[in-house]
């Protein structure tokens, strides 16, 4: 019984060992794939990262060559102006010279200079506004050319970042489903553990009360293999005074080898009288 009791107890603990295996090779797993998922959330962020700095590297690009466009323009006004100072300072020399050469001509020359000088900023207002109509053709004719590369950036960032949300969407799901099933496995190896350790009491309680039945029959067997042997070494005393005293009975008479044999018994009786599976008391009933 005890053998049982502990091999019982050594397959509930083999059972919860191998259990308790399980659940760490299930939290090891989950762990790696949560590690996985934490890598992979990396390597999206530094694709990320690279995608955007080429995109500045390429603004940064076409800012730059916004900004030479620029400097060329200002280093061709600057020359132009240099280039009309030097015209001024040309022609009011020989507007000095034509007036010490002759003042007569004085009033000629300044209506002429006049009308020059009309023609001069009228023809620099026509350059001007050709110029001017010249860059904002050129702008508009650029904005128009960088509107679909533009418009490509804008739709892969837009997309990009619709990934990136389906991504963490994803992520967050599977961290949520994984901890789930963690959390229904522990509940179910709780729920196994409950039954095992319900079985494993009712079985030692069923054990015990065997034990208990057990032990009030060996008691009850005890006491009356005593009452046997005191009842049987009565009769042999009595026996012995009655054939002492010469008096015989013919119902009670007992041979010398009844006698031994009795005695025999009584022997057995006070060797074997503690165990519960000894058939002496029942052999001694057969014999009287």
């Amino acid at each position: 019984m005890i053998r049982l009791k502990d091999d019982i107890l050594s397959q509930v603990s083999a059972a919860q060992s191998r259990k308790q295996e399980e659940k760490w090779s299930d939290v090891k797993q989950a762990q790696k794939e949560n590690q996985r998922a934490i890598r992979l959330m990396e390597e999206e962020k530094v694709e990320i990262a690279k995608r955007k700095e080429i995109r500045r590297v390429m603004d940064q690009t076409q800012a730059q060559a916004w900004a030479e466009q620029r400097q060329r323009g200002l280093d061709q006004r600057r020359w132009e102006a240099q280039l009309r100072a030097i015209e001024k300072q040309r022609r009011e020399e020989a507007a000095e010279i034509m007036r010490r050469e002759n003042q007569e001509i004085l009033e000629q020359a300044k209506t002429e200079r006049s009308h020059f000088f009309a023609r001069l900023h009228l023809r620099k207002d026509v350059a001007r506004t050709d110029r001017l109509n010249k860059r904002n053709e050129r702008i508009q004719q650029e904005l128009q050319e960088l509107a679909p590369i533009r418009s490509a950036a804008d739709r892969q960032e837009e997309e990009e970042r619709r990934k990136d949300e389906i991504h963490r969407r994803k992520r967050r799901e599977n961290v949520e489903f994984l901890q789930k099933q963690m959390e229904e496995k522990e509940e179910r190896l709780r729920r196994d553990q409950e039954f095992e350790q319900r079985k494993l009491q009712e079985h030692q309680d069923l054990v015990m009360k065997q034990a208990e039945k057990d032990l009030r029959k060996q008691e009850d067997l005890q006491k009356r293999r005593s009452r046997y042997k005191a009842e049987l070494l009565d009769q042999l005393a009595e026996k012995k005074a009655n054939r002492a005293s010469g008096y015989k009975i013919k119902e009670d008479f007992m041979s010398d080898m009844e006698i031994s044999l009795n005695k025999v018994m009584l022997e057995e009786l006070s060797v074997f009288v503690d165990s519960p599976k000894s058939h002496i008391g029942k052999a001694a009933k057969e014999t009287f």
